[in-house]
């Protein structure tokens, strides 16, 4: 499904994720279903996104982002290497940051100050490269948006677990921001190319990942099994779906 990355249609994604982070309370606490159900089975979907779609489609030379690199680059299997190198960089960085904050348990503005920034900058990536995606494929676009729009229900509940006063005070409002600074940047900013939204796609990936396993998988005791796999299912069945009308002759 083509469909033009106009100012229009970015803005309408975006503010899907806006609504997502400033009501993250209200979509955790769906009356009947348990928190740890609802973000388990964002776990599952966000994973299942990244492993089937996200890092896949930077590599891959057919209606994807890298479609539009190898076009671009003449990228090879060297280039390929790269690209989960660097989304195994942004699992690494994100590693770091939540290694380095329970370090410094008496530091606590400190540390939500460096995982808000942390949070912000992927938000921005996300926006960032939203009219590529668009342009690329239409379809996986708004999956992809769904996806990190359910990502974001886990670091909601990490960031208030841990900072609840913070984030309400200006948090959520942060994360916020940032998802419109990156659009803006999209959408009027003279500079753009497909090598720095595959960069930041893959440290995304990355990133999204760590988040998943050290947010919600890491306990036991909080998480859903069968939720999460519900989400893994769930996903796996739309981006087929997805693939399987794409490619009917």
């Amino acid at each position: 499904m083509e469909v033009e990355p106009t100012i229009a249609v970015t803005l309408s994604l975006a503010s899907f994720l806006v609504i997502i982070h400033l009501f993250s309370p209200k979509l955790r606490s769906i009356p009947g279903v348990p928190e740890p159900l609802v973000t388990s089975f964002s776990g599952g979907f966000a994973v299942s996104f990244v492993f089937l779609h996200m890092l896949p489609g930077l590599v891959e030379h057919k209606e994807s982002l890298g479609e539009f690199f190898a076009e671009t680059y003449h990228a090879g299997p060297l280039t390929d290497l790269g690209v989960f190198l660097i989304a195994l960089l942004g699992f690494v960085v994100s590693y770091g940051i939540a290694h380095w904050s329970k370090q410094q348990p008496d530091q606590k503005e400190l540390n939500f100050n460096v995982g808000i920034g942390s949070y912000a900058f992927k938000n921005a990536i996300i926006t960032y490269t939203m009219p590529l995606r668009i342009e690329a494929d239409f379809a996986s676009a708004v999956v992809f948006v769904l996806a990190m729009g359910l990502h974001f229900l886990i670091i909601d509940r990490h960031l208030e677990e841990h900072f609840p006063k913070l984030l309400e005070k200006h948090g959520r409002a942060i994360l916020a921001g940032a998802i419109f600074v990156g659009w803006a940047t999209a959408s009027f900013a003279s500079f753009e190319g497909i090598l720095a939204v595959v960069i930041l796609s893959s440290f995304l990936a990355g990133s999204v990942l760590f988040n998943v396993f050290h947010n919600e998988l890491s306990d036991a005791v909080e998480s859903n099994f069968k939720s999460f796999l519900a989400g893994i299912s769930s996903g796996t069945v739309l981006l087929l779906l997805i693939f399987f009308m794409e490619h009917q002759h």
